[in-house]
């Protein structure tokens, strides 16, 4: 475990791991989650602060291994070392 996390890291590693769609921006400063809006039929993206922060940690990283746009939002994944923090941290 890198270093203590908050439960709302905890929590969106979770999401990430559920099935949640999050990207991280090319700069890597910004990060949002995709929530589908069953009225308009599209994937709105909210704000999601814990994004940079696990990217740092190295607990995501790109879903893609290609070199990733600065100005674009690219999907996350789970890395090893974000699956084994998530395993210990059940207890929270």
């Amino acid at each position: 475990m890198p270093k203590k996390l908050t439960m709302a890291q905890i929590y969106t590693l979770r999401r990430i791991k559920s099935g949640t769609k999050y990207q991280l921006d090319g700069r890597k400063k910004k990060g949002r989650e995709l929530r589908y809006n069953v009225f308009s039929r599209v994937y709105e993206g909210m704000n999601c602060s814990s994004i940079p922060v696990l990217f740092r940690s190295g607990l995501i990283k790109f879903t893609t291994d290609t070199k990733v746009a600065d100005s674009l939002f690219h999907s996350v994944e789970l890395t090893d070392a974000g699956r084994q923090t998530l395993e210990e941290s059940k207890e929270r």
